[in-house]
């Protein structure tokens, strides 16, 4: 991607994005084969200094999903160059809100800054990254902050939540792997889910693969996990290391 670029969209995909501050493979499925209800866009700011991908997880699929494609495309435009994630989150749910849409979903921003080596984050009720420390060797959930009063609600529950961003420091090597809950949740014929335990499990066994080979064998332990049972729920799952 180059400088001043915006890019995604709800298409089911299955490439590599790279940026001069970071690599990632991102993969994105719906249930049903079509346009879901996952969103995805990553953009470089016009100094190419700050890359960010944001993420949105809307129930259902059809013209809500459209609508909030629409409204992250913009804020994600309107804040290029704008270091603080929450605003983008601040501007989607205010439109969620406005234009009272009947739809519940989660998302969450992250925007990385070349040189300094600075992960901003922030949540709008969506599951939380996994992050992989390239010196541990170990990764581990990449938990928001919190504070007082209403903070990091699903969008459209109400247009006065605060969302606040949080910060890490990472180096060069250090990776970042963001997903939906359709991944988390995906079901074998019995009903038991995937879960985050074995997600994690499955991540620290495989060690410092290429990105496309771990991105395809958390595929794979999925469809071995769901077996013959069908997807219930759209996917998205996107794996970064930063340079």
């Amino acid at each position: 991607m180059r400088c001043s670029e915006v890019w995604g969209g709800t298409h089911d995909i299955d490439l590599d994005v790279r940026t001069s501050a970071l690599s990632s493979s991102i993969w994105s499925a719906a249930c049903d084969g079509t346009r879901g209800g996952d969103v995805y866009y990553f953009s470089v700011c016009d100094h190419d200094m700050l890359t960010r991908l944001a993420i949105a997880d809307v129930v259902g699929h059809g013209a809500s999903v459209n609508e909030v494609g629409d409204w992250l495309y913009d804020s994600m435009v309107h804040c290029l160059n704008d270091g603080d994630d929450a605003a983008v989150l601040t501007e989607l749910n205010r439109m969620a809100c406005s234009h009272q849409l009947e739809m519940l979903g989660t998302a969450a921003v992250y925007s990385y800054v070349r040189g300094r080596h600075l992960l901003h984050f922030c949540s709008a009720g969506h599951p939380p990254a996994l992050l992989y420390r390239q010196d541990a060797r170990a990764w581990r959930a990449l938990e928001p902050a919190t504070g007082p009063g209403l903070a990091g609600l699903p969008l459209a529950v109400m247009p006065s939540v605060a969302y606040r961003r949080s910060t890490v420091a990472v180096t060069p090597g250090d990776r970042l792997l963001i997903l939906t809950d359709g991944l988390t949740e995906s079901a074998d014929g019995f009903g038991r889910q995937l879960g985050m335990e074995r997600l994690l499990e499955t991540l620290q066994g495989l060690g410092n693969v290429p990105l496309r080979d771990l991105k395809m064998a958390v595929r794979a332990i999925r469809a071995s996990h769901m077996g013959s049972a069908p997807a219930r729920d759209d996917v998205t799952l996107a794996v970064l290391e930063f340079h």
